[in-house]
């Protein structure tokens, strides 16, 4: 069985050494990511503390994607990539407005309570990649972890936190290199978040898988 396994590496390997050796211009041989990034945040409440009435839940964050990948043979029209970004997401929304409370008369008003998410996920992959050092596109895939923090604070101030989620990437980009050893470049990834658990505090809480497509823009050097 091991064997087996190995056979289709093996080949990949005999494969892309003479390509290697007769195509040096290729992409690569490493390129480190800088980005801005957006993405959507989790809506089920499961992920969250106790919500006042006010409360708003965020629908999607902003943050960074910070990456770094190396270039290692080439598979026929392509160079094979290893390498792994953390996306770092956050969110938060506040009240409207504070709301009134109270009766007989009295008027008071709450303050209402600020929601916050923060979403990080960390993304190893394999990618090909097509094109020459001075510009490549790329696709790619593979297997990381997501955890989800979440804070309020107002009424009912609270915190929960996820268990680690297995999650998969899958998506593409390109990066253009205006001078020698920067590029811009952009990226494009659906993340497939399995299920999992939420400290409650009390009793762990099962939560649902998710999908989340994260857009990012930013700069790359080599």
């Amino acid at each position: 069985m091991v064997r087996l396994a190995a056979a289709p590496l093996i080949a990949l390997v005999l494969i892309g050494a003479p390509a290697s050796a007769q195509s040096p211009s290729r992409p690569g041989p490493w390129a480190l990511d800088v980005r801005g990034v957006t993405g959507p945040v989790p809506e089920q409440t499961v992920f969250y503390p106790t919500l006042d009435r006010t409360a708003l839940i965020p629908g999607r964050g902003f943050g960074l994607d910070l990456g770094v990948h190396v270039y290692l043979l080439n598979l026929g029209a392509a160079r094979l990539g290893i390498g792994a970004d953390l996306f770092y997401v956050r969110a938060r929304t506040k009240p409207l407005a504070p709301a009134p409370v109270g009766g007989s008369g009295t008027i008071t008003t709450s303050p209402g309570q600020t929601v916050e998410v923060d979403l990080r996920m960390l993304a190893p992959r394999v990618s090909f990649n097509f094109g020459s050092p001075a510009g490549w596109s790329y696709l790619s895939a593979g297997f990381g972890a997501t955890d989800v923090v979440t804070r309020t604070s107002g009424v009912s101030p609270g915190r929960r936190q996820s268990s680690r989620l297995d999650t998969m990437n899958a998506g593409g980009g390109a990066r253009w290199f205006f001078k020698s050893h920067l590029a811009f470049g952009f990226d494009v990834r659906l993340h497939h978040i399995g299920a999992g658990t939420v400290e409650a505090p009390a009793p762990l809480v099962a939560t649902p898988s998710m999908r989340m497509l994260t857009v990012a823009v930013g700069l790359s050097i080599k």
